[in-house]
């Protein structure tokens, strides 16, 4: 799926919709966007699985050069069993703002979600874990929010902030807990109130079923204003 738009506030809509064993797209000698490439526009995904894509940096998305000031949101997406080829990420996304919400990215190869210069980006409610080959969320110059959300068992770092991004993780569970976050020069973590540190014991995730069991202990562990 291409989308590729040069005027301004451009927004598609992927709603209820499967994709399967895509390839991305050659950009500038640069294999990019398995399931979806979208460049100078601002995509809305709700109700999406992409699964089997391959790329060489987001085999499921990659996002570049939305418009200033308008938000990117994902809500309700599963990216699963995707392969890039680099270190770039299953999401891989830069320009506008990004709302990821209720999302779950697990079991890729090529690490999980890599953000830059999105001037701002929330991940809220969201599970990305069991990503390989790389780290589970790579940030940078920009500010953003992780809340209620879950980051483990990624392989190599769970969490990376590179240069002139400020972070804040509230009522999260990340794997490792404030030391594994790898925070480089120039970057800011803000290590927030309800973070914590467990098993989030799933239901079944050899077969893809990460929804929470009835004893985890994140059960009534999220922030307690939280609408998303």
């Amino acid at each position: 799926c291409s989308i590729n738009e040069t005027g301004l506030h451009f927004t598609p809509v992927l709603k209820s919709i499967t994709l399967t064993n895509g390839v991305g797209e050659n950009v500038e000698n640069n294999i990019v966007g398995g399931g979806v490439f979208a460049r100078n526009s601002n995509p809305q995904l709700e109700n999406v699985l992409i699964t089997g894509c391959s790329a060489w940096a987001g085999s499921a998305i990659y996002s570049n050069n939305g418009s200033v000031g308008d938000t990117t949101t994902i809500k309700n997406c599963v990216f699963s069993g995707n392969t890039a080829g680099g270190n770039d990420g299953t999401v891989h996304f830069s320009g506008s703002h990004l709302k990821l919400v209720n999302t779950l990215i697990s079991d890729n190869s090529g690490g999980g979600l890599r953000m830059g210069g999105a001037h701002y980006g929330s991940i809220i409610n969201s599970t990305i874990i069991d990503n390989v080959n790389d780290m589970g969320v790579m940030l940078q110059s920009g500010t953003y929010k992780i809340i209620n959300s879950i980051i483990s068992g990624n392989e190599s770092t769970q969490l990376r902030i590179l240069s002139s991004c400020n972070l804040t993780i509230e009522y999260s569970d990340i794997d490792g807990g404030q030391d594994s976050v790898l925070v480089e020069e120039n970057a800011v973590l803000n290590w927030g109130s309800g973070n914590i540190d467990v098993d989030p014991t799933f239901v079944d995730t050899a077969n893809g079923n990460y929804n929470l069991l009835a004893s985890s202990q994140l059960i009534n562990a999220g922030h307690p204003d939280s609408t998303d």
